[in-house]
Formats: C-alpha cells, sequence, structure tokens
C-alpha cells in the first residue's frame, strides 16, 4: 500500500493536472485580455454607469483671487504724427496705462519722445528698446503715479521696443512700439506708433 502511494501511475498525474485545469479553466477559457480586450470591458463598464456619475462643483473655484482677474483682453493701437515744437499729447489711453507723445526740437533736428503715465498709484512700468544704432536702453518705474511721465523710447534715435505696464489691481497692458524722426517727412517730424493689448 505504502509502495502504491508513492509510485503513481503517469496517467493518475495527468489526470490530477487535468481536474485542476478544468477547476481554473474559467480564468483560461477566455484566453490572455489584450489590450484591446481590456478597452472594450472598460468601454462597456463606463457606458453602464454613466448615468450615475456626476463631478461635483468645485466651490473654491468661484472664490480663486487669481481667477477673478482674468478677463477679456482689449487690442488698440496708436499712431502719433507731429510737428517741431508739439507739446506733450495724449496718443492714447489703455485700460490704465496712458501714452503720450512730444516732438522735441534739438538743434534742429525732431525728437520723438514717448512716455507712459498711469491712472492709478503705484503701477508698475518697463520699457526695453533697441536704436538704429543698436544701442539698447531701458526705462522703468516701480511706482508710477498719475502725473509722472517716465520715458517709453530713447529721446533723439530712431528705435523699437516692447513695454509692459501692471496695476496693484490687476490691470496689465503689454505693447510694442517703434518711432522715427523725419524731418518734413510724409508723416510729419515726428512718428510715434504701436500696437497695445490690456485687460
Amino acid at each position: 500500500m505504502i509502495t502504491a502511494l508513492r509510485r503513481q501511475s503517469p496517467a493518475l498525474i495527468l489526470g490530477v493536472i487535468a481536474l485542476i485545469a478544468a477547476l481554473s479553466g474559467t480564468a483560461l477559457a477566455g484566453g490572455f485580455i489584450t489590450k484591446k480586450k481590456a478597452k472594450k470591458i472598460a468601454n462597456n463598464e463606463i457606458t453602464k454607469r454613466a448615468p450615475g456619475l456626476s463631478v461635483a462643483h468645485a466651490s473654491t473655484a468661484d472664490s480663486a483671487g487669481v481667477a477673478n482677474k482674468v478677463g477679456p483682453l482689449s487690442a488698440g493701437k496708436f499712431d502719433y504724427r507731429a510737428s517741431i515744437g508739439a507739446g506733450r499729447t495724449t496718443i492714447g489711453t489703455f485700460g490704465n496705462l496712458v501714452i503720450t507723445g512730444t516732438c522735441v526740437n534739438n538743434a534742429a533736428t525732431p525728437e520723438t519722445l514717448g512716455e507712459a503715465s498711469s491712472t492709478v498709484n503705484d503701477a508698475m512700468f518697463k520699457s526695453e528698446g533697441i536704436d538704429e544704432g543698436e544701442v539698447v536702453h531701458e526705462f522703468s518705474s516701480d511706482d508710477l503715479d498719475p502725473g509722472e511721465f517716465p520715458d517709453i523710447n530713447s529721446q533723439g534715435n530712431e528705435s523699437s521696443g516692447t513695454l509692459s505696464f501692471l496695476t496693484p489691481g490687476g490691470s496689465v497692458a503689454t505693447a510694442t512700439w517703434a518711432n522715427e524722426d523725419n524731418e518734413s517727412g510724409p508723416f510729419g517730424d515726428c512718428q510715434f506708433w504701436g500696437t497695445v493689448f490690456n485687460s
């Protein structure tokens, strides 16, 4: 009897293996689950459960301070053309940013001077440009108030550049600008033009 237990016939061993395979056959019957099958199963489950699913409203989004400052952008342009001796003139107001122009007579040569101002206190302003001699210039103010007029461009040199403007309340303006001095030219003695985007 002990010998019979120790030496099992190959048929008995194959039978036991077949029984184990039969009991776990449901897992193997469908074969391996491929990526395509898994995706199909997932899609079917989502479709079945979709009517009962919902997304909760994020109440914090309504009170997010930064989100409240995001608004539509306005686009505008300015085109200043003046004769020698023209005093400071407001070219345009873009939100809280005010751009002015002056046509200065310096040794009989017209010089275009563009300036920035603000309608509110403590605005930040920065202008960067490069002139025809490839000289880089920069003007800025960290506390620009109404009635102050920092330069935008380098007086007396044809140049182009960009400016940035920000108020404590979140009003933003950016611009590209260019100026040309053209004595007795078709556009006037001084020209200063550009495009502004503001919110």
